[in-house]
């Protein structure tokens, strides 16, 4: 799945329609929008996820979830030195499936 996410800088006011657009563009190219694609407006960003397009699909072959999976909370341990400390925690409740 692609995700693309948008938030304005602090005191500008957009448009949501706006603001869903400037992140959808920054998924202009990939993925496939007829496949699904679903559009949420969170506290602070915008965001735009799309699947795969069928094409994507066939490089990176099947796909599991392995949140809350010991597998899953492993692969995050090792990858926690690319992520910035104040994310360790909510990438930790994430791996363990509780959000």
């Amino acid at each position: 799945m692609w995700h693309a996410s948008f938030a304005p800088a602090p005191g500008l006011q957009l448009a949501d329609e706006t603001c869903f657009e400037i992140a959808a563009g920054a998924l202009k190219g990939v993925g496939d929008a007829t496949l699904g694609e679903w559009q949420e407006r969170g506290e602070k960003a915008w965001h735009v996820r799309r699947r795969l397009s069928t094409k994507e699909q066939a490089t990176i072959g099947d796909m599991c979830d392995l949140r809350g999976e010991d597998e899953g909370r492993e692969r995050l341990e090792k990858a926690l030195r690319w992520l910035p400390k104040f994310a360790w925690e909510y990438a930790r409740q994430e791996a363990a499936g509780l959000l």
